[in-house]
């Protein structure tokens, strides 16, 4: 028998057959512990927190029935499949915290095999299994792998497409055609940038043409045909409706360390501002390994496999990180959790980087690394500071113990309403400033300064004190707050997470 160019002996052959179903099995159970950690993890430390902005919306979005639920996400920045799973979950299961939670938790745990299979594909067992050691462990991955929106999801239609992609590269069999168009349907109606995935397959094919199939250019248009026939009518819907009406969050240009930034949050989650720049500023010592390690692979012997999957993660984990970056200058839309799609590339690049290192340095690099994602996992999970926790449990339970209905409950911005209503089960009335009714079709009030006083007026109404909270700054929130400070007695004020405050103001004398 040949294999690779070398004949075994028939007891040869049968010990390089047992050596490989071992490995086989040994890996299987690698992705099996990988998978239970992954569960275990986030039931013990992060399924439990506080509903947040995001969650809430989609839970008040699923919760409409589906024709308005289509209308309200056409509206919205986002495509529907998600929304719609979720609304039926909620159906069977109903819609408390920990339940929702669970469906982008079975997107998560599948996304660590997947990326193992993707790995494997391309690389082989070894390189695969790191790379789907980085997904399970990696804090950024863990924390949306839990958030009831979208984001894990785009994460495994993504794996799940690039796998069927690579596959192309030297297989061109009906079901890997089939598993390439299903997959990218599914992910072209869980996220918009799911398009910038497929954008990167076919900037690699032009560039790369020689690799695939015969026929194959002929097969892609046809496919990218048949997508976009089956995503116009959703995009006719949209732009009939009003794209992004109903909430239109305020972002910000993204500067030269925002796209550094975006890195280092994929690799080691959401830290302090202290410890964020600190690792910013190591950002130079692994592009300078980066570059070694792409010379070394330069003159190896297997310049060509290697080379050609490496260009492929390369191209996925990078360009729509810096397209969007550049568009952003025009129109932001630079949210590193909207470019989540990137990681499971960026993970495999690195863990191909650091196989082509020597040996010893490699398990240096590899426990190093593993270590510190653990680390910063779990400081993520746990501590107060953390920027992205939102305890709007924590403020409406306050808010609850301490309110009358007596009283008016003022929020700002004007969409955070949603984690209120689904926490507040109190008697005090809730208005937003501006004035909002998030059942109207239309978009977000726009601020003015010069009708402050009288929606404050009409938002207090003939209460007693006013708790007005006020999170997820678009621009007003401070003149919101110093109009309150100056025109009436401030009670108490209370802190709940960044960028989460509470202010009790006395608006009238109780009879």
């Amino acid at each position: 028998m040949e294999n690779s160019g070398t004949f075994f002996a028939p007891e040869q052959e049968q010990q390089v057959l047992n050596v490989r179903t071992n490995a086989r099995v040994s890996n299987g159970w690698k992705i099996f512990w990988l998978v239970i950690f992954v569960l275990a993890a986030n039931l013990l430390f992060t399924i439990h927190f506080s509903l947040r902005l995001d969650e809430s919306q989609s839970l008040w979005q699923s919760s409409r029935s589906v024709p308005t639920l289509l209308s309200i996400v056409a509206q919205d920045v986002h495509v529907p499949l998600y929304h719609l799973i979720l609304h039926f979950w909620e159906v069977f299961f109903g819609n408390g915290v920990f339940t929702v939670r669970l469906v982008s938790l079975f997107f998560f745990a599948a996304t660590i095999p997947a990326v193992y299979m993707l790995g494997k594909e391309a690389y082989g067992p070894k390189v695969a299994l790191f790379g789907a050691v980085l997904a399970a462990f990696s804090p950024f991955l863990n924390w949306y792998g839990v958030e009831a929106r979208m984001y894990s999801m785009l994460v495994f239609f993504t794996v799940l497409n690039q796998y069927f992609f690579i596959k192309l590269f030297h297989e061109d069999r009906p079901g890997t055609w089939w598993g390439y168009i299903i997959s990218g349907f599914f992910g072209m109606f869980t996220h918009y940038f799911f398009l910038l995935a497929l954008l990167t397959q076919v900037i690699y094919f032009f560039m790369n043409r020689k690799l695939f199939p015969p026929k194959a250019g002929k097969r892609f248009a046809l496919i990218g045909c048949t997508l976009a026939a089956l995503f116009i009518p959703w995009l006719y819907f949209v732009f009939h409706l009003g794209f992004a009406a109903t909430s239109q969050p305020l972002l910000q240009t993204p500067s030269t360390f925002s796209l550094f930034d975006t890195f280092i949050q994929f690799v080691f989650g959401f830290q302090t501002d202290h410890l964020d720049t600190v690792l910013v500023a190591l950002w130079p010592i692994a592009m300078l390994l980066g570059f070694f390690a792409l010379r070394r692979d330069r003159r190896s012997g297997s310049r060509r496999q290697i080379s050609n999957y490496t260009g492929y993660f390369l191209l996925s984990a990078f360009f729509p990180v810096i397209i969007v970056f550049i568009i952003s200058f025009v129109k932001p839309i630079y949210l590193s959790r909207y470019l989540i799609l990137t990681i499971p590339s960026l993970y495999l690049f690195l863990s191909w980087l650091i196989s082509s290192f020597p040996e010893a340095f490699a398990k240096f690099v590899r426990v190093a690394l593993v270590l510190a994602m653990l680390v910063t996992f779990f400081k993520q999970s746990v501590s107060a500071a953390t920027p992205v926790k939102e305890d709007y449990q924590a403020a409406v339970q306050y808010i609850s113990q301490h309110a009358t209905d007596q009283d008016v409950i003022v929020v700002a911005a004007p969409f955070t309403i949603y984690p209120i209503e689904y926490y507040y089960k109190g008697s005090s009335q809730i208005q937003t400033l501006p004035i909002w009714n998030q059942y109207a079709h239309g978009g977000l009030p726009s601020f003015d300064p010069k009708k402050l006083p009288d929606q404050v007026k009409q938002a207090d109404g003939s209460a007693e004190d006013a708790y007005v909270l006020l999170s997820q700054d678009q621009g007003f929130n401070e003149q919101i707050r110093i109009y309150y400070e100056t025109h009436f007695q401030r009670i108490s004020s209370e802190q709940f997470s960044q960028g989460l405050n509470l202010y009790v103001y006395k608006l009238r004398q109780g009879s």
